[in-house]
C-alpha cells in the first residue's frame, strides 16, 4: 500500500516497478489504474494476487 501512494500520480504499473512481478500478472489492467482509483477490496485482490506470484 505504502508503495503504491509514494510516487503521486504514477499508474500501479510504474509505482511497483521495483517488485519483481511476472509478466502475466503486469498485463492486468488493474496496473493501468492510479492507487486512488482502487477500492479496498481491490487492494485486497492486488496484494493476493502479487503474494501468489511471488510463490511461483
Amino acid at each position: 500500500m505504502k508503495t503504491a501512494f509514494q510516487q503521486r500520480r504514477k499508474t500501479l504499473r510504474n509505482s511497483l516497478k521495483t517488485f519483481d512481478l511476472s509478466d502475466i500478472l503486469k498485463a492486468n489492467v488493474i496496473f493501468d489504474k492510479r492507487p486512488e482509483q482502487l477500492d479496498v477490496q481491490a487492494f485486497i485482490e492486488l496484494t493476493t494476487a502479487i503474494e501468489n506470484d511471488s510463490k511461483i
